[in-house]
């Protein structure tokens, strides 16, 4: 892990980080998850458990500070050439559940697994709802605090469904709505910004999905409805209709601690801007006229983000990117260093 040299006053708790390893930190100890080969893992602080997957679909598990001696928790029967997908903890750290391909079908399904019981469970068998033609991809969203695992499925070019399943019993399943950009929860996990990109053909859009949006499908019924957007709550300022990927209108940086404000960039032609809406009143208002890729210290007093040093908006081809670090109390950019165009970085509050 490299860091960058910072002034001391500010190397506690304002760092950079290259994207060059993972690891897990228990305490002062950390391990490099990397080492293991694995598909995919997930760390659970609570009861310091690293769980992760292999090639062959074995399940094991790493216990801290040291972990050392690696258990077996499950094997799953994986097609030939799939893997394990993505592993999540519950809420409550005593479940976690697993995306793979099913065999003989391929579709990708979610797979509970109690790891003191090592038991398994299909939470999409043959026959659930959230099906359709060709192979289902699916990734979740997120797991709420009522048992609920929220997830997305591929609906076709530009489309993701969110949708949910009842980890606590059998068979009960609910319907958001269709997006074509990502799902990003509040701390709370009770709402989402939902992203929308109109699939490339802006202006894009940034809108609110709450948990309570879901209908609950009936049990045992075959589902099907048209496809339906998440709702937007405002657009790009301007609009680009061959932009691509990068194209403008206001893009999902981070989520404020009062589970109300978010920190977006609004991406345009010749600049991009840092700004701040406030969903219960839908308030917004610029926070840094040439900013972008904002980040939110877990206290919520400072933001990190970049800035183009002599241009006015950094696309792919800025060669000179200002890492900066605006302490909201006082209203001041309190750090500014050059640093690599495509640099990772993580925010936090100074010790």
């Amino acid at each position: 892990m490299r860091v960058w040299p910072f002034p001391k006053a500010i190397i506690a708790g304002l760092i950079v980080l290259l994207a060059s390893s993972i690891a897990v930190a228990a305490g002062t100890k950390q391990f490099d998850v990397s080492t293991l080969g694995a598909d995919a893992h997930a760390w659970n602080a609570a009861s310091s458990l690293l769980v992760y997957a292999m090639r062959d679909g074995s399940i094991w598990s790493r216990s801290a500070p040291n972990f050392a001696s690696p258990f077996l928790i499950t094997k799953l029967e994986l097609p030939t050439e799939q893997r394990v997908e993505q592993i999540v903890w519950s809420p409550e750290g005593d479940q976690f559940a697993i995306i793979s391909p099913r065999s003989p079908d391929l579709w990708d399904t979610i797979w509970l697994v109690d790891p003191n019981k090592s038991e398994v469970r299909d939470l999409l068998p043959p026959g659930a709802p959230f099906g359709g033609p060709g192979i289902r991809a699916l990734r979740i969203s997120t797991w709420l605090a009522d048992g609920r695992i929220l997830f997305g499925v591929h609906c076709g070019t530009g489309c993701v469904g969110l949708h949910g399943v009842q980890s606590k019993n059998r068979g009960t399943y609910w319907d958001f709505c269709d997006s074509s950009g990502d799902f990003f929860w509040s701390p709370a996990n009770d709402v989402a910004v939902v992203e929308n990109d109109r699939e490339h053909i802006g202006p894009a859009s940034l809108g609110l999905v709450s948990i309570s949006d879901g209908v609950e499908v009936p049990k045992g019924a075959s589902y099907y409805r048209p496809r339906k957007e998440c709702p937007s709550i405002f657009e790009g300022e301007q609009p680009c209709g061959t932009c691509g990927s990068s194209q403008a209108g206001p893009h999902f940086d981070s989520w404020f601690p009062d589970n109300r404000t978010v920190l977006y960039t609004e991406a345009g032609l010749n600049s991009s801007k840092l700004k701040l809406w406030d969903t219960k009143t839908g308030a917004r208002r610029t926070l840094a006229a040439s900013g972008a890729s904002g980040m939110i210290s877990a206290d919520g007093r400072y933001v990190c983000f970049v800035a183009p040093e002599g241009e006015k908006t950094i696309t792919s081809r800025s060669k000179r990117v200002l890492f900066q670090v605006l302490d909201l109390q006082s209203r001041k950019v309190i750090l500014s260093k050059e640093v690599p165009a495509h640099t990772s970085f993580q925010c936090s509050p100074p010790q």
